[in-house]
């Protein structure tokens, strides 16, 4: 088991905010997906990983219950972030045998961030050779030689003024004996010693002040560099940050155009659809029209027929009207019996006509009705055309409309880009300056 922390998230924002922070804390490696990242942890090395839930389009659980069912990652801590996730969607979660070992959400300050990775990641260990760590390499090669020079103490030896002889003893006179405190006061019982004086000792001043003088001024001025550098940077992000909020903004707009556009394409389906409908039902009329018509020309056919018929009885009647005439003084009988045939016949020949009127009326109602239905099928197509004109009339307007809120994307992203090259300027600008 290593001691290395894994970060995998999608969100560039989210580690450019915390690189610094994740990597003067811990041995931290970087990946923007979830492709590779099992075989990069099985590898070995890592005691833990942060993994974000939205990474590569929502692919956090799944990883996370990869490296559960790993056998050589078992002893790995997981520490699952999400900009999205809920309380809920937590606790189900952690009811998994694939759980987290720890549940984060975003936004997070950088130090909170590594106060909670703390307990599952070791700190980095601090190299005593090198203990600026990167920070060396960022102010370059040439101001640490300059440290090193400034801090180098040339050993220069002190001239002192010659010191007179020293003078002859001299006899000291004899000094009267000291008479004890306690015989003084009466006290037969000697005291015992005072403790001697404890005399405070004044720290030596350092060789080197002067030079350490000078250090402390460099590293005032480059703190002070620094800070207008960072403002500098503070102010360019900021822009960037309108910046990227006017591209969310016409980012939303064009969504809600788009969105617009889509919606007046269902219409327009939905008045395809209905158009399709009031084909079809238009040609099923002018298909029972035709059948109609059909009928009309059968029911025609008939008439004519029974016409015919009636014409032939006629003939029939004038040709037994003849044969009564000629044989009326010869039988009787016979007369009256064709005068019954044709009183039959020219009840026959009336019942036709009427219903010959009957059929002609209900075909012609039927004509008309069916001609009616037309009319009314015809206003319905002629209002729906009209409703599609307005409808492709304002899918133009719409199709404008984008067109100008794409134009003014294009435009923000120009200046976005503007603005990350400037921001690289003037990064490039600040390390100059620290160089």
């Amino acid at each position: 088991m290593g001691h290395r922390l894994l970060v995998v998230d999608s969100d560039r924002r989210f580690l450019q905010d915390h690189k610094a922070s994740l990597e003067s804390a811990f041995d931290v490696d970087f990946r923007d997906g979830t492709e590779g990242s099992l075989a990069h942890l099985e590898a070995g090395g890592f005691t833990a990983i942060l993994l974000c839930v939205e990474a590569s389009e929502n692919k956090g659980y799944s990883l996370c219950s990869a490296i559960r069912r790993s056998p050589l990652l078992a002893e790995l801590k997981v520490a699952l972030i999400s900009a999205k996730a809920t309380e809920e969607e937590y606790a189900r979660h952690q009811s998994l045998k694939g759980k987290a070992d720890l549940y984060l959400h975003k936004p997070m300050r950088p130090n909170a961030l590594v106060s909670a990775l703390t307990p599952l990641v070791p700190l980095k260990l601090v190299d005593p050779d090198n203990p600026l760590g990167d920070l060396g390499g960022d102010l370059g090669d040439e101001w640490l030689e300059s440290l090193r020079s400034e801090l180098e103490v040339e050993t220069v030896p002190h001239h002192f003024p010659p010191q007179p002889p020293p003078a002859p003893p001299q006899p000291t006179p004899p000094q009267p004996t000291p008479v004890p405190v306690a015989t003084l006061l009466g006290i037969s019982r000697p005291m015992a010693p005072l403790p001697p004086q404890v005399i405070p000792k004044v720290p030596p001043i350092p060789k080197d002040a002067g030079r350490v003088e000078l250090l402390e001024a460099r590293v005032k001025d480059l703190e002070t560099k620094l800070v207008v550098t960072s403002d500098d940077l503070e102010r360019k992000q900021r822009e960037v940050e309108e910046l990227a909020r006017a591209g969310e903004t016409a980012q939303g707009l064009f969504e809600e155009k788009n969105q617009l556009a889509m919606d007046l394409e269902s219409r327009l389906a939905e008045v395809d659809g209905a158009l399709m409908r009031s084909g079809r039902e238009l040609e099923d009329l002018r298909r029972q029209e035709e059948e109609t018509r059909g009928q009309l020309r059968e029911q025609t056919q008939q008439i004519m027929d029974m016409m015919e018929s009636n014409q032939l009885l006629q003939a029939q009647l004038a040709e037994a009207r003849e044969q009564l005439e000629s044989e009326r003084g010869e039988n009787l009988g016979a007369r009256e019996q064709l005068e019954l045939t044709v009183a039959d016949l020219q009840k026959q020949l009336a019942e036709q006509e009427v219903n010959h009127d009957r059929q002609q009326m209900e075909l012609l109602a039927a004509i008309d009705d069916r001609e009616a239905r037309l009319g009314r099928m015809d206003e319905a197509l002629n209002a729906q055309r009209e409703q599609i004109q307005l409808l492709e009339q304002e899918k133009h307007e719409a199709d404008g409309q984008l067109e100008s809120r794409s134009g003014r994307l294009l435009a923000v992203i120009e200046r976005l880009q503007d603005l990350e090259g400037q921001t690289r300027q003037a990064l490039e600008f600040a390390k100059t300056e620290m160089n």
